[in-house]
């Protein structure tokens, strides 16, 4: 059974320039996952440079926090939480989201939402929730749509993107509602939405993340990144869809403007990976970032801080310095390692004594000063 299984994935992707998917996006892999981080099941930034990650069902109860160069920062064990299946992340403020929902065999009466304090990594508390519509543990085969591996929290609200195993397969993606305030509540269902028939494995959802606006958000598959400009009325749902390049376990995912990151879980002896791409293809859909550049003091000595707004949004920038001459004496793109909370620092300690112009070329936001090595 699983040798033919193996063979049909094989011939359906021989074949799939045949059915006109969507345009792909291209992604790097930016790092290999720690071995103990083997089922990554969800993740989601807890500030500009770090990403809190959980493993799957079945594993300990415990975070993983990594910055967005793939390094290792800190291994987090959680008191009074049981990860019977953890499948998704989502934050608000000082409060992460861990989803207890994965429901394979749609036969589950326990699922919850822990509540976790970000200051202490303490319990707050627990979001008990049902989904009123389901009947039987388990239901039909042609009434599976109650597993669950992709939260976001958006607007006061948690909402949660169901992953559909109907038999046959229809394709339908229903979207619910949590108060997070309410320790024990139906699940609100908001919208149902046509993601259209075929392979199910394909129209899996494993993730999700808002946007830049409030009301668009990403969902994550196996294969595709669907972006959903908004959720409109009953039935309606305008989205875009993009091919990741080949199918695998891919399960978190996290969003900062310009970049996104997914991860997929290791498979055989191949280990986890976390991949990053930039969203230049969303640029019908970008709002114009707040973005600028200042000083605190023009004078340095060996380097110069420069504070940045939105400094996610300067990664890949580039920046010069000019000496009085007009000839460039430095210059550098900005990366994400060289930034510090909100701020840049500039190595200059080989620039000449004196004054120099230094040019901070965002496309958006060009900014020139005058600078000057004591």
């Amino acid at each position: 059974m699983v040798l033919m299984r193996n063979l049909l994935w094989q011939l359906y992707f021989l074949l799939s320039s045949w059915f006109g998917f969507a345009q792909g996006i291209e992604s790097e892999v930016i790092a290999e996952l720690p071995s103990d981080l083997d089922e990554c099941s969800g993740m989601v930034f807890i500030d500009d440079f770090r990403m809190a990650m959980i493993n799957d069902g079945g594993n300990e109860p415990e975070l993983f926090i990594i910055d967005t160069n793939g390094n290792f920062i800190n291994r987090i064990k959680l008191r009074g939480i049981k990860n019977t299946d953890w499948e998704s992340l989502a934050i608000a403020e000082d409060e992460l989201f861990i989803g207890d929902f994965g429901n394979n065999n749609n036969d589950r009466r326990d699922l919850k939402v822990y509540v976790v304090s970000t200051n202490d990594w303490s319990l707050k508390r627990s979001l008990k929730f049902y989904y009123p519509e389901q009947m039987g543990f388990p239901p039909d085969k042609d009434q599976l749509y109650y597993d669950l591996e992709a939260m976001l929290y958006r607007n006061d609200s948690l909402l949660l993107f169901t992953k559909n195993r109907s038999e046959p397969f229809d394709g339908l993606l229903k979207v619910y509602y949590l108060n997070p305030q309410l320790k024990e509540q139906a699940a609100t269902l908001i919208q149902e939405i046509d993601m259209k028939g075929g392979l199910m494995q394909m129209k899996w959802i494993t993730g999700a993340e808002k946007g830049l606006h409030s009301n668009d958000f990403f969902l994550l598959g196996y294969q595709y990144l669907w972006y959903f400009p908004e959720l409109k009325g009953e039935g309606k749902a305008d989205f875009l869809r993009y091919n990741l390049g080949y199918f695998s376990q891919k399960e978190g995912l996290a969003f900062r403007y310009p970049n996104l990151y997914f991860t997929e879980e290791s498979h055989f002896t191949r280990p986890g990976k976390l991949h990053k791409a930039r969203l230049d293809f969303l640029s019908e859909y970008q709002p114009q970032q707040a973005v600028s550049a200042s000083l605190n003091n023009k004078h340095f000595k060996d380097s110069l801080q420069v504070n940045l707004k939105n400094p996610a949004a300067y990664e890949g920038v580039f920046w010069q310095v000019y000496a009085k001459d007009g000839s460039t004496v430095a210059s550098d793109t900005i990366r994400n390692k060289y930034l510090n909370d909100q701020s840049l620092n500039l190595d200059l300690k080989k620039l000449s004594r004196g004054s120099h112009i230094l040019s901070i070329e965002h496309p958006q936001a060009k900014q020139v000063f005058i600078i000057y090595k004591d």
